[in-house]
């Protein structure tokens, strides 16, 4: 009898791939525009104690156990059903950050999303690149399991458990992205980037959509990533959508170099002042922790 080899799963066709919106709905995530009904969902969704408790450990981060309480509230954040209602409190940002990427994704070679969650933007992101292997990380155990229970991934998609302050999975990598997720680590920054920067491949790129909200936080961002090895190649901003109000995440493009640093050609002040006025239709603030938007 002849040996039939199985073909891994190449997962969905272009033709069939949901678009975000709907990718989103399907692994529990909800729209608002009012946050007082979004909490009665979310109470509704995962209970009310559980509520309590995330609120609890999020309030207790800010205090002297801040790693300690953040990673459990993460703990209980990634469990199955739970992702979904919390992470719709930015449901916009999730939206606007899932599409932003889309031109940067290479058809072929390695990609890592760094501080995945539960995988649910890193598995929309392979099924449009079924060409490429994807790879998801983050430092939450809970959420890594729930991503790889998921059902509906890709089959060019996988999940790993690792600490970005520590290290990442090995490269290398054409492309690193990070949303809303490297600055929680903003003491270990330096870190962080110089282990993104490890892990790409030579001439790869590092896209970082980060809640930095002001010119400042832009800079010192910039300033790490160079002392890292990466140079700025563009600066853009995304906008979108939080209970109503506008806000707005920048997009910086890296590119990793070797050798000798690079300067980069773009200028910060003018790209982040020129991207900030298209949205808001007015000069950025200049006070250094400005806040409200972009956030």
């Amino acid at each position: 009898m002849t040996a039939t080899a199985t073909l891994a799963n190449p997962g969905p066709t272009p033709a069939i791939v949901p678009t975000l919106r709907d990718h989103l709905s399907a692994n529990g995530l909800r729209e608002f525009s009012e946050g007082r009904k979004y909490r009665r969902w979310m109470r509704g969704k995962i209970g009310a104690t559980k509520c309590a408790t995330i609120d609890w450990y999020r309030n207790e981060a800010h205090g002297f156990h801040y790693q300690v309480m953040r990673t459990a509230m993460y703990d209980e954040i990634g469990a199955p059903g739970v992702f979904g209602p919390v992470a719709s409190e930015r449901y916009g940002a999730m939206l606007a950050s899932g599409e932003a990427v889309l031109p940067f994704l290479p058809a072929a070679g390695r990609i890592l999303d760094v501080g995945c969650a539960t995988g649910v933007l890193t598995s929309w992101w392979a099924m449009q690149v079924p060409g490429a292997t994807v790879t998801g990380c983050d430092n939450t155990p809970a959420a890594v399991s729930t991503a790889n229970q998921g059902d509906a991934h890709a089959g060019n998609v996988s999940f790993v458990v690792a600490d970005a302050t520590l290290g990442l999975p090995d490269g290398p990598f054409s492309l690193v992205i990070s949303t809303q997720s490297v600055v929680e680590n903003a003491d270990e920054l330096p870190s962080v980037l110089g282990h993104i920067a490890s892990v790409l491949a030579p001439d790869g790129t590092y896209l970082a959509i980060e809640p930095l909200s002001t010119l400042r936080g832009v800079r010192t961002y910039t300033e790490f990533a160079n002392d890292a090895g990466m140079v700025l190649q563009s600066l853009g901003m995304v906008p979108y959508l939080m209970f109503g109000a506008l806000q707005a995440y920048p997009v910086l493009e890296y590119r990793r170099v070797d050798g000798l640093p690079i300067a980069s050609s773009v200028d910060i002040t003018e790209a982040y002042a020129t991207a900030y006025r298209a949205i808001f239709g007015k000069e950025p603030p200049t006070a250094p922790h400005s806040a409200g938007s972009p956030g």
